[in-house]
């Protein structure tokens, strides 16, 4: 069966791409622009989003809007992310990271809808 991932870009570019997870390693690295990555659990809609782990530190990176909107959606304005996303699904019971099943594909841009959508209201009320 075919599985994919979602990447979100810091220019806010949305591609939906296959998945294998025997390559996951190397998909994730190349997905956030190299270096040295984090895994941030998101258990509203059974996935994980992986960003750059030092993204913030780096000066030329644009914040992503939509890698930000999924954390307000979990834990609400306490942090944003920088840099290139993906997003997968959960593990498997050896560790190893899994691709979203097709189905999956309609609530992760469903989510990245509505956490935008939050982030907006907030900046609106915070007068951002």
């Amino acid at each position: 069966m075919q599985t994919y991932a979602i990447t979100v870009t810091s220019g806010n570019d949305i591609n939906i791409i296959e998945f294998d997870k025997s390559k996951s390693y190397d998909t994730i690295k190349q997905a956030i622009g190299g270096g040295t990555f984090d895994c941030v659990r998101l258990p509203s809609i059974n996935a994980e989003m992986w960003i750059d782990d030092e993204g913030k530190l780096i000066n030329d990176i644009q914040w992503n809007h939509f890698g930000t909107a999924l954390w307000v959606n979990e834990y609400g304005m306490t942090d944003a992310i920088a840099g290139d996303i993906i997003i997968t699904g959960g593990v498997d019971i050896n560790g190893n990271t899994l691709g979203l099943d097709e189905e999956d594909i309609p609530t992760i841009l469903v989510a990245l809808d509505s956490g935008l959508q939050t982030m907006n209201e907030y900046r609106k009320g915070n007068n951002a």
